[in-house]
């Protein structure tokens, strides 16, 4: 069953399900960027509106973070005793700097991930597994339309020289997610233009090289769009969206540690911005991918189990653009918007 929560009602769900709306009374949901992770059954929550920034650091408090127009926060994870976050610094001249903040409780140190000064270095995305960071994936080019996928591990103590996954080529390389495997495996998915089209490529780490980059599907002439990747008990799975020659839909794969499976649909017509959830430290429960229908005015819950396999779809129609938060007690899901007025209200969330 898939629930609502801290939204004013704006539609009636689908499939049958029932919600509990709380009215959101005079807290004022501007647009908010949120970020969620699950470690050890807690849930981590960032959230930012371009003027405050926010991470829960327990039930009901937040920590403010270092907030500018010219960084961006752009991935969650968590590690025994600690959060961490990932994102870029603009510079000069087109081009950033990439950082890590990581903390615990009241207090966060950060990280610069080094070199790239002279270039446009974006998404990095945090390589975790249920005990440390190993190291950071990331899109990086002269230009914004000329980008590649590079690396750096983490040491413990500091980072290595940024290696390329896939240099740059004719066309951008986007849309990157990266995550570390049950079995140590790090695998990394990203769209890349190929001279007619966007297609989805993957690359692994296998004796300490990064693998050549190879396309998930056989070749076509429709675009594949902004994967996303979860890692199961057994390999992983991932989501992205396809052109099928009227509207982009979602589409799925499961990834057994040497090669991808039979693909399949899953959702309507306008489908899009996939992202999974799921606890590193227990990849036996499963994950859940949430994503948008544009055509329907609708978010989407599809819970997997930890082969990869589908259990469950909920819809929830809603008039909310905004990424909702996911929220399941174990008996049923929700979604929850929440706005930084709202946790900044909160009594229990550290001044600046």
């Amino acid at each position: 069953m898939l629930h609502a929560s801290r939204h004013r009602y704006c539609g009636a769900l689908r499939s049958g399900l029932s919600a509990l709306l709380l009215l959101a009374g005079s807290v004022a949901f501007g647009e908010t960027t949120s970020l969620q992770a699950r470690f050890r059954q807690r849930d981590l929550v960032f959230l930012s509106n371009g003027s405050e920034a926010l991470i829960q650091i327990g039930d009901g408090a937040y920590l403010t973070l270092p907030i500018s127009l010219d960084r961006t926060y752009r991935d969650l994870a968590g590690l025994p005793g600690q959060w961490i976050l990932s994102g870029e610094l603009s510079q000069a001249a087109g081009s950033s700097e990439l950082f890590i903040l990581y903390g615990d409780g009241e207090q966060w140190s950060r990280h610069t991930v080094p070199g790239g000064r002279r270039f446009s270095r974006t998404r990095p995305q945090l390589l975790t597994d249920d005990r440390e960071l190993g190291g950071l994936v990331w899109l990086e080019g002269v230009e914004s339309g000329s980008l590649g996928v590079r690396f750096s591990r983490w040491t413990g103590n500091g980072w290595t020289a940024p290696e390329w996954v896939s240099e740059p080529a004719t066309g951008s390389q986007l849309g990157l997610s990266a995550r570390v495997l049950a079995d140590g495996t790090w695998l990394a998915v990203w769209s890349a233009f190929d001279g007619q089209d966007d297609e989805v490529l993957y690359s692994f780490l296998e004796v300490g090289r990064w693998s050549q980059p190879q396309r998930i599907s056989i070749n076509n002439a429709v675009p594949d769009i902004t994967p996303t990747l979860a890692p199961t008990a057994f390999g992983a799975i991932v989501a992205w969206s396809r052109y099928d020659g009227n509207d982009y839909r979602i589409r799925i794969s499961s990834f057994d540690g040497s090669r991808w499976g039979e693909e399949s649909w899953l959702g309507e017509a306008g489908s899009l911005f996939p992202t999974y959830l799921f606890d590193a430290d227990d990849l036996g429960a499963g994950s859940k991918l949430l994503f948008q229908t544009v055509s329907t005015s609708a978010w989407s819950v599809v819970d997997f189990s930890s082969r990869g396999q589908l259990n469950s779809h909920s819809e929830l129609v809603t008039e909310e653009q905004d990424r909702p938060l996911i929220h399941n007690d174990g008996n049923s899901t929700s979604l929850e918007w929440v706005s930084i007025a709202g946790a900044l209200a909160d009594p229990s969330v550290p001044s600046p």
